[in-house]
Order: structure tokens, then C-alpha cells, then sequence
């Protein structure tokens, strides 16, 4: 920011500051809320970012984009074991590839089928009716209303999660 100030009307950097605030500040308020979900393979952990990057994001794209998702947060859920495999599969498939087709092809078999997963899991939940939601007319006070609440929400002070630490309690 301080060599190239214009980067904050950048979507991307709206988007990655709101979500970095909402990996901070809101996910440690979201996720002893999902205490029925099991925490086994960070699935309570996973929830409670995916939720608190989303509430902290949708303003945001509400503004900027004139709807968000309301099925991405089920989606993030659903592929988010795929996701690891796909980044160790990725990298023997960088290395074999200029070595041997041969050697490479099973891993970007592989590949293909977890990434057609992926793929086939998100356009379906986004085909669903229900998947986006929009409010272009009154984008700004939704959005101003969301951020207000969240201030309020994490205000110093404010119940047990006050004293300036919004993670604790």
C-alpha cells in the first residue's frame, strides 16, 4: 500500500483484507458455535473459517458485484478435502512431466478425476435455485448495516469476548 496506494480500490485486495479480518476476528467467535459439528479431521475448524471468511467477504461482493454466494460456504465445505490432494498430486506431476509422459500420465489422471469432483460439485450446488442471493439497489446499506453490526459485535469490551481480544474468553 505504501508504494502503490490505488491497490486498495483492487477487488482482489477488498477481498483479501475482508477475508484476512474475518480469518482474525471472526472465526474465533464462529467456530465454539459449531461445537456440533465433529472436530476430526478440522472439520469444525474448516467451518468456522469458511463462515467467518464469508460473512466478512459478502459485503463486500454484495457492493462490488451486486450478488453473493449462499451456497459457497456448503461447496468450500464439500471439496475442501480435495483440495490438499490436489496440491500433493500437483507437484510429482510438475517434476515427471518434462521427464516422461509416461510417468506423469496416472498422476494427472488422478488429477483429472479429483479436479472433475471439484468442478462437478460446485456447478451443481451453484445450479441449485437457491445458490445466489442479490440486492443490487440497496447493496450499500446492506453492506454498511453487516460491517456496523460486526463492529458492534466485536467492540472491545462488549460480553466475554471483550477486553480488546475478540478471540478469547
Amino acid at each position: 500500500l505504501l508504494f502503490q496506494p490505488s491497490v486498495v480500490g483492487s477487488l482482489s485486495f477488498q477481498l483479501s483484507f475482508a477475508a484476512m479480518g474475518g480469518l482474525l476476528y471472526l472465526a474465533p467467535l464462529v467456530e465454539p458455535r459449531l461445537a456440533f459439528l465433529p472436530e476430526a479431521g478440522g472439520l469444525r475448524e474448516a467451518a468456522g473459517q469458511t463462515m467467518a471468511a464469508t460473512l466478512a467477504t459478502a459485503p463486500v461482493v454484495l457492493v462490488r458485484l451486486g450478488s453473493f454466494s449462499v451456497a459457497a460456504p456448503i461447496a468450500n465445505l464439500l471439496v475442501a478435502p480435495v483440495v490438499p490432494l490436489v496440491y500433493v498430486l500437483s507437484l510429482p506431476l510438475l517434476v515427471l512431466s518434462p521427464v516422461s509422459a509416461a510417468l506423469a500420465q496416472p498422476v494427472a489422471l488422478l488429477l483429472t478425476v479429483l479436479l472433475s469432483v471439484f468442478v462437478w460439485v460446485v456447478e451443481s450446488l451453484a445450479r441449485l435455485p437457491w445458490a445466489a442471493a442479490s440486492q443490487p439497489v440497496a447493496a450499500w446499506v446492506v453492506a454498511i448495516a453487516a460491517y456496523a453490526l460486526a463492529a458492534w459485535w466485536l467492540w472491545p469490551g462488549r460480553g466475554k469476548h471483550g477486553k480488546g481480544n475478540p478471540g478469547t474468553t
